[in-house]
C-alpha cells in the first residue's frame, strides 16, 4: 500500500504498509533488515499490536 515512518514503543521505523488480501488486516514491516513486524492492525476485531522492544542482533537467522 505504500511507505510510512511510524513511532512505536520500540522506536521510530521506516516501514512498508501491507494490506493482507481479503481481510481487514494490515501490517507495517520495517524497511531495514531484519524487516521486523512493527505494527499489526485487525480492523474487524479492533486489535492493534506494536513492537515494544527490539535488541539488534537478537533475530534468528533464516536457517534456524
Amino acid at each position: 500500500r505504500g511507505r510510512e515512518s511510524i513511532s512505536v514503543p520500540a522506536g521510530h521505523f521506516d516501514t512498508w504498509i501491507v494490506d493482507i488480501a481479503a481481510t481487514d488486516q494490515s501490517a507495517w514491516i520495517a524497511v531495514a533488515p531484519p524487516h521486523q513486524l512493527v505494527r499489526y492492525e485487525n480492523r474487524k476485531t479492533g486489535i492493534l499490536s506494536e513492537l515494544a522492544e527490539y535488541t539488534e542482533g537478537t533475530a534468528g537467522s533464516a536457517g534456524e
